[in-house]
């Protein structure tokens, strides 16, 4: 939520004027509490897990994995407040946003019966959908993530040689830069939104493939959104001696499709 500036201007951009001012409020961080018994009753769960059997995988070997999004259906929750436009500044809007790709590679190792976890990185060049007065640029957005996958029905359950899995995944988005044009056919004002890293947590599903010489095959499905929404303070330029701060807003939500390959070295 930006601090508004200047009261009102008079004359203010036509585009903005029918927008009023809604309140947020960001919801409080999300507590993160641990103590020293629960770490070290979960260390245990885990020690006992990697040394007592694990299905079909018999050893707690590392699988690289890389997959490629093959479709999305995204968008962004998304909030500017323009200060020397007090009131009729602020607005909220969403748009879609479309993907033009997006890899993601790291590696998967066992955990528990049935359980795996990955670790990676996921790099995706994006684009969001232009409104009316205002343009997007293609921007490329950079992940960590780490994920656990339960295979409900075992490793040797399938359905035509497909097996089933859930995945639940949590991921950090260290910086997103959003190149916006500012009154596109008109002004034409570029405005870098910079924006704060923030955190997401995705649900999903897939299927994965036995290819054999240790080689799976992956399609899946997840379901992510942010837990808070990122921020960015920006200055807008409209000439030498007239700049106005701004403040933006923006939370992605949406579906990404995958497809690829996992390996045992």
């Amino acid at each position: 939520m930006v601090r508004q500036g200047s009261p009102e201007r008079k004359g203010a951009n036509p585009i903005l004027a029918s927008r009023g001012l809604v309140g947020y409020k960001r919801a409080p961080p999300f507590p993160m509490r641990a103590t020293f018994h629960r770490i070290s009753t979960l260390a245990s769960l885990l020690l006992g897990a990697c040394a007592g059997p694990v299905g079909a995988r018999q050893s707690p070997d590392v699988r690289p994995y890389m997959l490629l999004d093959i479709g999305e259906s995204m968008h962004a929750d998304s909030r500017m407040e323009i200060a020397d436009l007090g009131a009729a500044g602020a607005f909220d809007f969403e748009t879609a946003i479309e993907g033009r790709w997006g890899l993601a590679a790291g590696v998967e190792f066992d955990v528990f019966e049935n359980v795996d976890a990955r670790v990676g990185w996921i790099v995706r060049r994006l684009r969001a959908l232009d409104i009316e007065g205002l343009a997007f640029e293609p921007m490329t957005q950079v992940e960590a993530m780490g994920a656990l996958l339960w295979e409900p029905m075992g490793r040797e359950t399938t359905f035509g040689g497909w097996v089933p899995h859930l995945e639940l995944r949590l991921g950090l988005v260290p910086h997103t830069r959003i190149p916006t044009i500012f009154g596109p056919g008109t002004a034409d004002i570029p405005l870098k939104v910079d924006a704060s890293s923030y955190w997401k947590w995705g649900l999903g599903a897939g299927l994965s493939r036995p290819m054999g010489s240790g080689l799976r095959f992956e399609l899946g499905a997840i379901y992510e959104e942010a837990f808070d929404p990122a921020e960015a303070d920006s200055v807008l330029v409209i000439g030498p001696n007239f700049q106005v701060p701004t403040h933006s807003e923006f939370s992605p939500r949406g579906w990404i499709f995958t497809g690829g390959f996992i390996w045992s070295l």
